[in-house]
């Protein structure tokens, strides 16, 4: 989407309808536009949190496509993933999962077992069940994306940087913190060497390296990897990206466990304000931001 953030959710979503709107009234009955136009729909709908209506859009375009492709289609497959990250972001685990089961199912069907597209929905699979914590189903995901990747793209290639990096957080998440720490680096530096140093991708490789060195409770370097991945993601999206302020909030948290208060709530502020500029004020995130300067101003009024 052109728009990626809620503030700008709603442009988006006109954009998106608009060019339903096209697409209705240049083709009658079933037709390959017109389920393209529903999926944009459903995405905007998603990042604005109106599921329901995500759920609805994703549900017309699957038909469409359908009824155009075929039910082995790789389009029909994406309506399945589109379904799947709103379930995501609903928090239904089951229907998550079995929408990208389906996903994955008709791209090994219309695309081959061992092709790129396939490692896609692997990746997408690993990474549901990296966040639900089945870490065993998440390494195999993730695996056999790496493994695809290797073979059709090469060690070299960024996508296969994507696939270390992901499978580097299942690492990370079951506290394997030595292979964490090998799959990231090499997925970083697959990037550095295809990029530059300064492409927008390697912000999350950055913070992935600033989450590595929290759980491993070494601030000192968790704030160095923060502090790079805020520096490249304000200069490749802008000071309004919200992961900006995600990084942000981790250096204040960084900064309170090493007891160096004021950098804590200097940190937590800048969080809050990209968070405010980003949401509003009545978005969850920028009141839970709110809450932490407040938590962060007592423990350090409490320490003085």
């Amino acid at each position: 989407m052109a728009h990626e953030f809620l503030g700008e959710a709603r442009e988006a979503l006109k954009d998106h309808l608009k060019g339903l709107e096209i697409s209705d009234s240049h083709y009658k009955g079933w037709n390959a536009a017109m389920g393209d136009s529903y999926a944009y729909v459903g995405n905007a709908y998603c990042v604005m949190g109106e599921y329901n209506k995500a759920i609805d859009n994703h549900k017309k375009g699957m038909e469409h496509r359908v009824h155009v492709y075929g039910e082995t289609h790789i389009k029909v497959a994406n309506s399945y993933e589109g379904l799947g990250m709103v379930y995501n972001a609903m928090g239904d685990a089951q229907k998550t999962v079995e929408s990208l089961v389906k996903a994955l199912e008709i791209t090994k069907d219309s695309e081959g077992e061992y092709q790129l597209p396939a490692a896609r929905s692997y990746e997408l699979l690993g990474k549901v069940y990296t966040k639900q914590g089945d870490i065993g189903n998440a390494r195999e995901n993730h695996e056999q994306a790496l493994e695809i990747r290797i073979g059709k793209a090469g060690e070299k290639d960024p996508l296969t940087g994507d696939s270390c990096e992901a499978l580097g957080n299942v690492y990370l998440k079951a506290n394997q913190f030595e292979k964490a720490k090998g799959l990231f680096e090499k997925g970083l530096n697959i990037k550095i060497a295809f990029y530059n140093e300064n492409h927008h991708s390697l912000g999350e490789c950055y913070a992935n390296l600033g989450d590595l060195y929290k759980a491993m409770k070494n601030w000192k370097l968790a704030i160095e990897f923060y502090g790079k991945a805020v520096d490249n993601m304000k200069e490749c999206h802008g000071n309004k990206y919200p992961r900006v302020a995600d990084c942000y909030m981790k250096i204040g948290d960084a900064y309170s466990e090493l007891k160096e208060y004021q950098d804590a709530v200097d940190n937590h502020l800048k969080a809050l304000e990209v968070r405010r500029a980003a949401y509003g004020n009545d978005h969850h995130e920028t009141k839970a931001a709110f809450t932490q300067v407040g938590k962060t101003y007592l423990t350090m009024s409490e320490s003085d």
